[in-house]
């Protein structure tokens, strides 16, 4: 058979209406492929589409993230005491001024660190100076308890004479 016949029956009116069409196979066989072309088609351009957007998202990812994950590197570093640590800061966007930023804090931490590390140190000269100044008070001390034992002494015995003499 070379035609397809469609009906359907419509009651529209109170007559019955037939609708009869008889279509060829190969106008049918036509159409079908013209639709599975189309839907070929634009599945295909979907998928280049969606290609297209993973593309871009991998792309925007990676200039995003890496600029992070350098600034986590970064911050993890100084946190465990580099100070020597610099931020690279490319661009004028948000994470260029945030890594710029955390370079100004490290090079604050550094100069605050030096700082402390200067007057750690002028304290340590000030101990051994006072340790000195209190051996030196130690040995006066000392010296002070033997002159006042030996004073003692000597005015004792020359006293006890005169007070024997005396009485």
């Amino acid at each position: 058979k070379t035609q397809i016949e469609v009906s359907e029956e419509l009651t529209i009116f109170p007559e019955h209406l037939v609708i009869r069409a008889v279509v060829p196979k190969s106008y049918l066989y036509a159409q079908a492929w013209r639709m599975s072309h189309r839907f070929l088609f634009r599945s295909i351009v979907l998928l280049m589409i969606g290609v297209c957007l993973l593309g871009i998202l991998a792309v925007a990812t990676r200039h995003v993230m890496k600029p992070l994950d350098d600034i986590t590197r970064g911050v993890r570093r100084v946190a465990e005491g580099d100070l020597e640590t610099v931020l690279e800061t490319e661009g004028e966007d948000e994470i260029a001024f945030l890594a710029e930023t955390l370079n100004e804090m490290t090079h604050r931490l550094k100069v605050k660190e030096q700082s402390v590390q200067a007057h750690i140190q002028l304290l340590k000269e000030k101990n051994v100076e006072l340790q000195s100044i209190s051996e030196r008070l130690k040995e006066a001390d000392r010296l002070k308890d033997q002159f006042l034992a030996v004073l003692s002494h000597e005015l004792r015995t020359p006293l006890t004479a005169i007070l024997g003499y005396a009485e």
